[in-house]
């Protein structure tokens, strides 16, 4: 198992490692799928997201991941260098629903965790359904 380390987003270096890290870690064709680039940039324009923000380096300090999940409504995003490391993006999914069980913790609402994926990319369908999510048959 490879280890990595997380910590919280912080700052403009951070963001133009992730877009680095977008666009060599998805497939071709895919590179403008949400979220592309600007919606990268204009997200992390708020304290919000930028406090729900995680980035993952492996051992040798290269950026090989991040996530940003949105507690109050349990959407989570998250990319990832190596696309078929469930290890990683195990730790990812744990993070985001810690983040959403403290969000809600007050509330009578039940905590889940949702993610959108293209039908295609069956690399990330199958990662994910791996990690327990259902698919759903809502189409935008």
């Amino acid at each position: 198992m490879a280890a990595f380390t997380n910590r919280p987003y912080a700052g403009d270096a951070d963001l133009q490692a992730m877009i680095d890290l977008l666009v060599v870690a998805r497939p071709s064709g895919h590179i403008a799928d949400y979220p592309g680039i600007v919606d990268l940039r204009e997200m992390l324009e708020t304290a919000e997201t930028q406090a729900n923000t995680s980035l993952w380096r492996d051992g040798d300090g290269q950026l090989v991941g991040f996530a940003i999940v949105h507690p109050a409504h349990g959407n989570l995003i998250f990319e990832i260098a190596q696309a078929r490391d469930g290890d990683l993006a195990a730790q990812m999914v744990a993070w985001s629903v810690e983040r959403v069980r403290n969000a809600r913790r007050e509330s009578e609402e039940p905590a889940s965790l949702q993610m959108s994926c293209r039908d295609d990319n069956l690399g990330r369908v199958a990662l994910l359904e791996q990690l327990g999510f259902v698919r759903q048959e809502q189409y935008t």
